[in-house]
């Protein structure tokens, strides 16, 4: 677990966000620079994640960028922990999470250290995860958020990044799962999902999670909540993605024992659309039906 006392704040701050200038009479002033401002930035402590993957983009990861994500992160949870309501005030949910989610496309190098990790994981578990399950957490694909032109070219990257260096990593597996499965934006969400689960990537055999309880509680009742609008206005894409799943399943591309948490959630969304009642999911049930009747009870 992390420790820290409330005295390093002053510290980090000075180190991450404050730069100080002399005025005429000589005196030191210290001031927040140009770019940010806590009051209409949201999720500004971990601002210093963005500047370092501006950096990361032409001249790679260096030791100190490693240092600067830690510090980011370890004043996050400290103002989570010891000033709840300061934390609050300026923080985003959304813009939350796209600053978490930027430490991933750093590499393993800054996402696989013990410290950052520590602190993702709480931040996750005990901030992210909770709040979204209220639905406060929604993105539209082609919204602006936290500086981006739109989120779906940054979740996509994220896919790509996870194909490419992820190794399975837990947290990255989370992240990206939270985007997609805890989005209140209904429609979006099924869309990331169907990206999630594309035949033309190799997402969902990579991630090798173990259930966890603290996020499929959130999970499913997020499934239950949204299940009706989802079957009467969006019936394409879930049908869409339900097929994603089936065939994910029938061709091996995940399995019960080494991809134990999405399996899961493919075999809980097929089994409650199994269950459906009505003439016209009749041909899409038997479908299903025939596709994972040997790997799967439904």
């Amino acid at each position: 677990e992390v420790c820290f006392n409330i005295y390093i704040i002053v510290i980090v701050i000075a180190i991450l966000s404050l730069i100080y200038r002399t005025n005429d009479s000589g005196n030191v002033f210290y001031k927040f620079p140009e770019e940010i401002n806590p009051i209409t930035h949201s999720s500004w402590t971990l601002f210093p994640i963005r500047k370092v993957l501006d950096v990361h983009q032409t001249d790679g990861i260096a030791a100190e960028d490693v240092i600067i994500v830690r510090l980011s992160l370890l004043w996050t949870l400290l103002l989570f922990k010891e000033r709840p309501s300061v934390f609050y005030m300026f923080t985003g949910i959304n813009e939350f999470y796209i600053r978490l989610a930027e430490i991933f496309l750093l590499g393993p190098q800054v996402f696989q250290d013990d410290c950052i990790c520590a602190c993702i994981n709480r931040l996750l578990r005990e901030f992210l995860i909770p709040y979204a399950s209220n639905g406060l957490l929604a993105f539209g694909l082609t919204d602006s958020i936290a500086g981006l032109d739109a989120f779906i070219p940054f979740y996509e990257e994220l896919l790509q990044r996870f194909e490419e260096f992820s190794m399975g990593n837990d947290l990255f597996t989370l992240i990206i799962l939270i985007g997609a499965y805890l989005n209140s934006n209904i429609l979006s969400g099924l869309l990331m999902k169907s990206a999630l689960w594309s035949y033309d990537r190799n997402v969902v055999r990579q991630m090798t999670l173990k259930k966890t309880r603290n996020f499929l509680e959130y999970m499913e009742a997020d499934i239950s909540r949204s299940r009706i609008e989802v079957e009467d206005k969006y019936y394409a894409q879930y049908a869409t993605l339900l097929g994603l799943y089936a065939r994910a399943i029938r061709d091996s591309v995940i399995t019960r024992e080494r991809n134990e948490l999405v399996f899961y959630i493919a075999s809980v969304e097929l089994g409650l659309f199994e269950r459906k009642q009505g003439k016209e999911f009749q041909a899409l049930i038997s479908m299903i039906r025939k596709s994972v009747n040997d790997k799967l009870s439904l």
